[in-house]
């Protein structure tokens, strides 16, 4: 059984419509309570807010054949920050009003020379809702967001954008059969230009004083570290884990290093970005594996891994460290070779002081010392034949060019090959 209910607000407010009651068997059932938002009337309209219902508007408020104006559909860029410092995230936002039928909408987000920028996705289905806005009320959707991350200081600038939009136009009809099944009118498609408004993000440099290992980053971190084992033989690999988490321009932070012993065999860090855009900047993780492999027995110490950021709460640089670690490594007689194939590819592989990895075996033709083709006598024959070949052509040719230079004896040449193929 549904029960419907038809309510009309008689002012502008926001309410909470509790939820309805009844009995069955003997229990109480209570349904969800409903919030609802009426925004005040349309002064554009000129219409009350009792018979306005609750302040919508539609292509309706348009005359038909009218005029599309600025104030009819338009779309603002709005900042999250407008003062900001160098790599501190920025959420900029396109966000439509339309009180018409807007059926598309194109544009595209120039590129940003002095902004590393990147686009959260939002659904490809917009859905508007109603907003009062400078005394009317607009069908509203934010069709477009970015994260924007300044990369140098001074006043940057973020341009207008054009977008195309295709309306649904209603426009009369003089056709009365137009006038009987359509109401009079019918629909057009119209196209209009909407330019967004232009910003100024005042983008003020990091301050003095930065430490010397400082990473870039710019935001709230944290860094973490762990380690496969502490205990080892010589050919076994140890893999060191770095965490940085928190948020921030992370996807722009520069990698820690690990300062391992020279003893140790090092290879190029995995890294894996674990993060999602927010309107602060990209949040989640940053994890770097470092694989190290012992050459010699012996105790070493693993000192631990500073990570200097500047923290954008207390407007300060700040540095924190992991913890170190003490390795015993025992003379061993394994290879690492199949350990570290799977952490990385031989063209990885680093040559340290004359060892050799990766020896490949097989078949191997060897030459006697002395004994090739450079120096050789085939070797000279290869440029004395054909210079041999190349005078004995200069001496025919030239004497045959002497031999055309004489033309009664060119003519009486032809004219014996005539008369000897006529008897013939």
């Amino acid at each position: 059984i549904t029960f419907t209910y038809i309510l009309m607000a008689d002012k502008e407010g926001t309410y909470t419509i509790p939820g309805a009651t009844i009995v069955a068997d003997g229990q109480n059932k209570t349904s969800n309570s409903v919030q609802i938002k009426v925004l005040p009337p349309d002064q554009a309209n000129g219409v009350g807010g009792g018979n306005n219902s609750g302040g919508r508007t539609s292509s309706r408020s348009q005359v038909a054949g009218s005029k599309i104006t600025n104030q009819d559909l338009f779309i603002t860029a709005t900042a999250s920050k407008t003062t900001v410092y160098e790599q501190e995230a920025i959420l900029l936002t396109y966000k439509v009003y339309t009180l018409v039928n807007l059926r598309q909408l194109y544009g595209k987000m120039p590129d940003l020379k002095n902004f590393h920028t990147q686009e959260v996705e939002l659904p490809q289905q917009k859905t508007f809702s109603l907003e009062h806005y400078n005394g009317r009320n607009y069908n509203t959707t934010v069709w477009s967001q970015y994260v924007l991350f300044p990369q140098q200081s001074g006043k940057m600038e973020i341009p207008s954008i054009t977008f195309e939009g295709v309306i649904a136009q209603q426009v009369a009809s003089d056709d009365p059969f137009d006038a009987f099944f359509n109401g009079g009118s019918n629909y057009v498609e119209v196209k209009k230009n909407i330019v967004t408004p232009k910003l100024t993000i005042n983008v003020k440099a990091l301050p003095d004083g930065k430490p010397a290992n400082f990473s870039g980053g710019v935001g709230e971190f944290t860094i973490s570290s762990s380690i496969s084992t502490k205990e080892l033989k010589t050919n076994d690999a140890v893999t060191i884990k770095l965490v940085i988490s928190g948020t921030g321009n992370l996807k722009l932070v520069n990698t820690p290093e690990i300062a391992f012993p020279k003893d140790f065999e090092v290879y190029d860090p995995k890294i894996d970005n674990k993060f999602t855009l927010t309107r602060e900047g990209l949040s989640g993780n940053k994890v770097i594996e470092y694989l190290a492999n012992p050459r010699h027995a012996g105790n070493f110490t693993i000192p631990p891994v500073e990570f200097s950021y500047f923290d954008l709460k207390s407007n300060s640089y700040k540095t924190i460290k992991t913890e170190a670690y003490s390795l015993e490594v025992e003379k061993g007689a394994g290879n690492a070779d199949q350990i570290i194939a799977d952490f990385t590819n031989k063209e990885d592989l680093k040559v340290l002081g004359q060892d050799i990895r990766y020896i490949k075996m097989g078949e191997t033709s060897l030459t006697r010392k002395g004994d090739f083709f450079f120096g050789s006598t085939t070797y000279y024959l290869w440029y004395i034949i054909p210079l041999f070949l190349l005078i004995v052509f200069l001496i025919v040719y030239r004497k045959k060019a002497i031999e055309n230079a004489n033309v009664a004896k060119v003519r009486t040449k032809k004219a014996n090959k005539v008369a000897a193929k006529l008897m013939k």
